[in-house]
């Protein structure tokens, strides 16, 4: 339900997958338009609101520019 509810556009069960996946450190790797962004959002979400993770002890790192600002425009939209 979190995952239909929350977000705007429909995660796959692969992206679900990869966000309740409990690690220490996760790797996206997916082509061009893939919802890498939106994984990683999501994934910190979840991990705030569901796991109750300090937002100050989440590193996200991008691969550029670019993705970078999708990041932050889109957590701040979701």
């Amino acid at each position: 339900d979190y995952f239909d509810t929350r977000f705007k556009n429909p995660l796959t069960k692969e992206q679900c997958r990869a966000i309740i996946i409990d690690e220490d450190n996760n790797y996206i790797n997916a082509g061009a338009g893939c919802g890498k962004t939106q994984t990683m959002v999501a994934k910190t979400c979840f991990l705030i609101e569901k796991k109750n993770i300090n937002a100050d002890e989440i590193l996200i790192f991008a691969f550029n520019k670019k993705a970078q600002e999708e990041l932050v425009s889109s957590s701040r939209s979701e």
